[in-house]
């Protein structure tokens, strides 16, 4: 068991130390860039913190990844207005001790996304800009946007899920970007590797300790002292990772526990998250 002192302590090194962790979302509230499941890649740290980040805040078993729309001050503290981009309101502001660190990658529903490529940045600015408004919006004491306030509110109680209208052209862009990717940044070797991932059967590391907090799972490296976190789906696939599973079984046992309609591509879910196990460094090696 990981004691709570010893994970808050460990999280705070990890920030000084600007070093990344693997995180697997729960929930839509930031589609259509970001949908559940997805992988994020964090920075952990608040020190470098800016208007139209995708952060990660609150405590160990209960994150939230919402955008920041503003940075502004309260009783002399500094604080930050989030936002979700699919969501109809706004939550109170945060602090930035309450910030674990930044999104700097995404695999998933969208491909492969890194905030720093001059695309994403020019979408993450785009989605930013919608949050701006919203919040003003919702700020502003006119009976023109209590109205239109009113409305919103009532389309996202009675058709939750549903994608706004101002959101259309940013599932266009995400779509058109996943049918034609950078292939100037993309690994060669890729559709091989998946091949031959396939072919093995994953043992992760005696030494990784997996403990339960909140809706998410902790993967505790006892040797470099490393933490991540990740969601249910990969923590079955984290168990699954004793020598004995191969990829197609591990597809076959996800598919069956989740109820997953016909159709869906739970293979590529869990390469990635296999994948992402191996990039960590948090698989032992093992002979296909």
């Amino acid at each position: 068991m990981i004691p709570s002192a010893h994970l808050q302590a460990a999280l705070h090194v990890l920030g000084l130390r600007g070093e990344t962790a693997l995180y697997a979302i729960s929930g839509n509230c930031m589609a259509p860039l970001l949908r559940e499941g997805d992988s994020l890649l964090i920075r952990y740290g608040n020190d470098d913190i800016r208007v139209g980040d995708v952060v990660v805040f609150g405590s160990p078993g209960d994150l939230c990844v919402h955008r920041v729309v503003s940075v502004g001050s309260r009783e002399g503290l500094e604080t930050f207005i989030v936002k979700g981009d699919l969501c109809a309101d706004v939550r109170p502001p945060i602090s930035r001790d309450e910030i674990l660190g930044k999104v700097i990658e995404v695999h998933g529903s969208n491909g492969h996304i890194r905030f720093e490529s001059p695309f994403w940045r020019s979408v993450n600015h785009l989605l930013w800009l919608r949050s701006h408004v919203s919040v003003r919006r919702l700020q502003s004491d006119t009976v023109l946007w209590k109205a239109t306030n009113a409305i919103v509110l009532l389309r996202a109680r009675f058709f939750p899920g549903q994608c706004s209208i101002s959101l259309l052209p940013i599932r266009a862009m995400c779509w058109f970007k996943k049918v034609w990717p950078d292939t100037a940044r993309s690994h060669p070797g890729s559709k091989g590797r998946d091949r031959q991932l396939d072919e093995t059967r994953p043992l992760r590391k005696e030494e990784i300790v997996c403990q339960k907090l909140g809706d998410e799972w902790i993967l505790y490296d006892l040797e470099p002292g490393s933490i991540h976190i990740i969601n249910a789906m990969a923590e079955f696939v984290w168990r699954m990772c004793d020598g004995c599973h191969s990829i197609e079984e591990m597809e076959r046992q996800i598919a069956d526990a989740y109820e997953v309609p016909g159709g869906m591509n739970v293979r590529a879910d869990v390469q990635s998250v296999i994948q992402s196990f191996a990039d960590l460094g948090m698989l032992a090696s093992q002979e296909a």
